[in-house]
């Protein structure tokens, strides 16, 4: 068992045959380059995909494809990080299922969710690399999240009501440990305008739509802005130029938004909450 620092309520159960499938130490990984690929509509509106395909490290989402938009999205994946619903069509061996050419490693970020998930997998695909982030690194990550929420709004920002993290916070706060440098493509914050006035779809594949409630994007949007705008961290958001017709507002245009007088030590200050 595992008992989270600083909970005695919190506890992680491992079972001998999860045990048996970890490595007795966890991988020395280090990229000097890195892009993290999200699955925003906005990418339709550039072309980052040779770009992205330079990078060292290349992280991707939940089987977005990349065959049919290469020029926007890159063909490259070295990680593909998977939600408990993939994980699940994963386990299950679903026919349908877009296997990466060369293949890329498999991350799942919900160890709490995904145990069993994972030791059966590690059985079936012997020769497909799997991770899975430990409960101390969910738990820490849930932390910050929570954190950010409320000095965000403490300092006036809005009111995020996202219920959990997104899986894209997850990937910035690993890469931030392993990567010397760290480019985000698709981070744009989603809003009703996209979908509504502007027929933006939420992922540039396909016609999902967000769940009510389950993310926040403004305060995901506002993390990504305070790890830009710091001189500790090696982030920088590369966001799609969308055509005039379909402006969403100003934050969602160009690497940099304009600081009024007397924000940049109220920005530095909620930046150090993400450690």
């Amino acid at each position: 068992d595992i008992t989270y620092a600083g909970s005695r309520n919190k506890v992680y159960h491992v079972t001998q045959d999860l045990r048996e499938l970890l490595p007795e130490e966890c991988p020395d990984l280090r990229w000097r380059t890195c892009a993290i690929v999200g699955n925003s509509g906005t990418l339709m509106f550039g072309k980052f995909g040779a770009e992205i395909d330079k990078h060292d490290m290349i992280y991707r989402f939940n089987q977005a494809p990349t065959d049919a938009f290469s020029e926007q999205v890159g063909s490259r994946t070295t990680f593909e990080s998977l939600n408990a619903k993939f994980a699940h069509e994963l386990q299950a061996e679903d026919p349908d299922w877009l296997w990466r050419d060369p293949r890329a490693s498999y991350i799942f970020f919900e160890p709490l969710k995904l145990k069993e998930a994972y030791t059966e997998i590690r059985r079936r695909h012997k020769g497909v690399q799997t991770y899975m982030f430990s409960p101390a690194f969910a738990y820490q990550a849930h932390r910050i999240y929570d954190r950010l929420q409320e000095n965000l709004q403490n300092a006036g920002m809005g009111c995020f009501s996202g219920e959990k993290p997104m899986s894209g916070f997850y990937a910035v706060l690993y890469t931030l440990r392993v990567c010397n440098s760290i480019d985000l493509y698709g981070f744009d914050a989603w809003t009703d305008d996209m979908a509504g006035q502007f027929k933006l779809r939420y992922h540039y594949f396909d016609d999902d739509e967000p769940r009510p409630g389950a993310h926040s994007f403004d305060l995901m949007f506002y993390m990504y802005r305070l790890l830009e705008m710091s001189e500790e961290y090696p982030v920088q958001l590369r966001l799609v130029d969308v055509p005039r017709d379909a402006d969403f507002g100003s934050r969602h245009h160009g690497a940099t938004v304009d600081k009024e007088a007397g924000e940049e030590e109220e920005e530095e200050d909620l930046s150090r909450d993400i450690e």
